[in-house]
């Protein structure tokens, strides 16, 4: 379960980046909370933490902002 939370959270902030109105921005954020919502209604505890824990890891490591390499250049110095 956390390597499909990892998975479906990575296909989430990716098509959240990539939609160009807010209209899918929001259409993309309710369909994800209405999984998880879907999956605490049907799901064991466990696998529900599984697939939590690795929707939120994919949210923590593509979502962040990328610094850019200049401004890496520039810290360093």
């Amino acid at each position: 379960m956390a390597a499909l939370g990892v998975s479906i959270g990575y296909l989430a902030v990716d098509m959240l980046h990539k939609a160009q109105t807010w209209h899918l921005q929001v259409a993309f954020f309710l369909g994800l909370a209405g999984l998880v919502i879907a999956m605490a209604a049907f799901l064991a505890p466990g696998a529900l933490g599984g697939f939590a824990l690795g929707v939120a890891a994919a949210i923590f490591f593509w979502g962040m902002p990328k610094k850019k390499k200049e401004e890496e250049q520039q810290q360093q110095s």
